[in-house]
């Protein structure tokens, strides 16, 4: 994975139909708090609306040999659940791309993007039944911290997920 890199995914349309392609895969949505097919009409709104302002950790595509091969999303800190200072982060690999270890490059090159935004570390809350993610997520070195009831949206039954953390180190190597 030494020639992938990221690059910003822009707040146009076709960025965004490249991600909701890889959103609605079923294996992904198998897999994600949010398991219904989503479709442009609410989904492009939801993205546009959504894009984070400047200064803030904007979604990433991981690009390996000049293509994306995999998704990236940071929402800010969960204020009051004891997370103030973690950016929580969402990947999704693209179908033709999975198994072949991009997952775990793909947060290792997140780490070294989000540390200029001065967060001490990086939350992903993970389906307790996605050992796939599970495994990625502790290849990458994220420590599992205990099961957390999550609600992905208002009327929908709660799901239970793993708490997963990863210290982002601090300018002198340590970590945080």
């Amino acid at each position: 994975m030494a020639d992938c890199h990221l690059k910003d995914v822009r707040c146009r349309e076709d960025d965004a139909r490249l991600v909701l392609q890889w959103r609605n895969d079923p294996v992904t949505r198998e897999g994600s708090f949010h398991t219904g097919e989503r479709h442009w009409a609410d989904f492009w709104p939801d993205f546009r609306d959504g894009y984070p302002p400047a200064g803030a950790a904007r979604p990433q595509f991981v690009m390996c040999a000049g293509r994306p091969v995999a998704f990236l999303r940071f929402d800010p800190p969960r204020t009051g659940h004891g997370d103030d200072d973690l950016v929580e982060i969402s990947i999704n690999v693209a179908p033709d791309h999975r198994s072949r270890g991009i997952g775990v490059a793909a947060l290792h090159l997140a780490e070294g993007y989000l540390h200029r935004f001065g967060h001490a570390g990086i939350l992903a809350l993970v389906k307790a039944d996605n050992a796939i993610s599970r495994r990625v997520f502790e290849k990458a070195g994220y420590q599992a911290t205990g099961e957390i009831s999550v609600t992905p949206s208002e009327g929908m039954p709660p799901t239970v997920a793993i708490r997963y953390i990863r210290p982002l180190k601090r300018e002198s190597g340590t970590m945080a």
